[in-house]
């Protein structure tokens, strides 16, 4: 006759272990020091003693080589520079970034977005638009639709026959053209533009293939303003930085190899600035002009604070811990 499941008698007291208890083994306390009496309490010792022993054991490999000892740095060579980031302040900062982008990220419920016939921004592929969008110019510059390489160059050849033409017509008196230069300059010095700023509407609207791409173009405008550091043309203030610091956080945390490779590329961007920055070299400097405080904020130059911020974002979000090792090793010949 078969048992019911019910009548197997279990312990509550005893610990599952492989197979099944055929011993009896005594009840006693867990503080039991005496001699045992009979088999009972023996094994009772035994499987006390088994409990206390480590559930893995390692035996000494015998083909082990000693731990090689780090150099001990000598009293004649130099620290790091005085310039960069001490080590808490990068343990902070990539914390900090975790903490944002994380925060950043969270679904929002209830989010909408204005519905409406006008561009809000350029298409991703056109860079010097983006360019022009950032600066704050309207949107009849960096709206216009994208066209095909044949129409730039059919447009392209009719300024060409257009620019030859005048240079045909006989010169204009000195006068005349004195005048009208001057009415250019002055039309061109009244007009201004306010940068534009990354709002939460605007960055909720660019995914992460857009933000990519942004940054790449960030990381070939830095590159232009250190080539040429006394042309107005790529000039970078920090409203750029503020672009670069939210565009980070449109990006997920995990990212294909090539992805990552164009993000440790800014980062190298941005370190070529801050040396360049640090070193004291000539850059482009904007009018003194402009007094009010919003113009200053957004015309001050992008310098070693912003550079530093970015890189520890890059190596706080995505675990890029060896750039730290190539900002010491750019400075490394600094003193």
């Amino acid at each position: 006759m078969k048992r019911k499941f019910d009548n197997i008698e279990d312990s509550d007291s005893e610990e599952p272990s492989f197979g099944k208890q055929i011993l009896p083994v005594a009840d006693l306390p867990d503080d039991f020091d005496g001699e045992p009496m009979d088999g009972m309490q023996y094994l009772f010792t035994v499987r006390r003693g088994a409990k206390a022993l480590p559930q893995f054991t390692r035996v000494a490999n015998p083909f082990e080589s000693a731990a090689e000892s780090l150099p001990i740095r000598s009293s004649t060579q130099q620290g790091p520079h005085p310039a960069l980031p001490s080590a808490e302040w990068r343990e902070l900062s990539e914390t900090r970034w975790k903490n944002y982008h994380k925060n950043f990220n969270q679904p929002t419920i209830g989010t909408s977005f204005p519905v409406s016939g006008r561009k809000l921004m350029p298409d991703e592929g056109e860079r010097d638009l983006w360019w022009a969008f950032l600066s704050g110019k309207p949107e009849s510059i960096w709206g216009q639709p994208r066209q095909s390489k044949k129409k730039k160059a059919k447009r392209q050849r009719r300024h060409d026959e257009f620019a030859e033409g005048t240079m045909r017509t006989p010169a204009p008196p000195d006068d005349i053209g004195l005048s009208v230069a001057m009415e250019v300059s002055a039309d061109h010095a009244v007009e201004t533009f306010t940068r534009r700023e990354p709002t939460p509407q605007l960055l909720k609207l660019i995914d992460e293939r857009t933000a990519l791409r942004l940054l790449m173009y960030f990381t070939f405008w830095i590159h232009r303003h250190l080539r040429e550091p006394d042309s107005p043309s790529y000039q970078l203030t920090e409203t750029h930085a503020r672009w670069i610091f939210s565009l980070l956080l449109c990006i997920g945390d995990y990212i294909s190899a090539d992805d990552m490779n164009l993000l440790r590329n800014l980062a190298r961007a941005c370190l070529a600035l801050v040396k360049v920055t640090i070193l004291g070299l000539p850059s482009f400097a904007p009018s003194k002009a402009e007094t009010s405080i919003e113009q200053a904020r957004q015309t001050r130059a992008m310098g070693q604070q912003a550079g530093w911020i970015i890189i520890a974002g890059i190596v706080g979000i995505w675990g890029q811990r060896d750039l730290w090792m190539d900002v010491e090793d750019a400075f490394a010949s600094l003193g």
